[in-house]
């Protein structure tokens, strides 16, 4: 479950659409995506921090279903 949620963090950066679009990708933002700490260093602001990457790629193997796809269009990729 934990790579699956840094999976999320990791692709709120590419997948939610601007703010005011939606309440429920707002919220999911504000979850996704809390301010951070520059002096906190564990994964998740570590990945909270992280520029736009491949996140399919980075977590396909240890967390193959993208939650945050799911939620946002009804559908997932493997």
């Amino acid at each position: 479950m934990r790579e699956c949620l840094l999976r999320s963090i990791c692709e709120a950066r590419n997948l939610l659409p601007p703010k005011g679009r939606s309440m429920t990708v707002d919220i999911l933002r504000v979850i996704l995506t809390y301010p951070l700490k520059a002096d906190l260093t564990d994964e998740y602001s570590e990945m909270m921090r992280k520029e736009k990457s491949n996140c399919r790629a980075m977590f396909s193997e240890r967390c193959p279903l993208s939650i945050l796809q799911l939620i946002l269009f009804g559908k997932f990729e493997l």
